[in-house]
């Protein structure tokens, strides 16, 4: 099986690299046509792992995208909070399950 991740470097106001954004890409045309999110979310995580973060984002912070499936399942509780923020998408609800998570 093929394994397909892009990263996007995130820069400050001096544009100098803050962190990278792990982005899930299902084929080599390196998009994502939208239509899974939870998949893309558990895929980039579960990449995340295989690849190593050290070696995917070596010293900065990864940025990851969450949807709320993603949240409520506590997959964020695998990666070490140093290192990480999460990007709740805007479709995300809120809710008390998803606040709950959030703590």
């Amino acid at each position: 099986m093929r394994r397909l991740l892009a990263r996007q470097p995130i820069f400050n106001s001096e544009r100098v690299v803050y962190g990278y954004e792990p982005l899930f890409r299902s084929g080599p045309e390196n998009r994502y046509d939208g239509t899974a999110p939870d998949l893309a979310s558990a895929s980039t995580l579960d990449s995340i792992l295989l690849f190593r973060m050290d070696r995917l984002t070596p010293g900065w912070r990864s940025f990851l995208n969450c949807t709320r499936d993603f949240l409520i399942r506590d997959f964020a509780t695998m990666l070490p909070e140093d290192r990480v923020v999460l990007e709740i998408l805007e479709t995300v609800a809120m809710d008390d399950k998803v606040h709950d998570a959030c703590r």
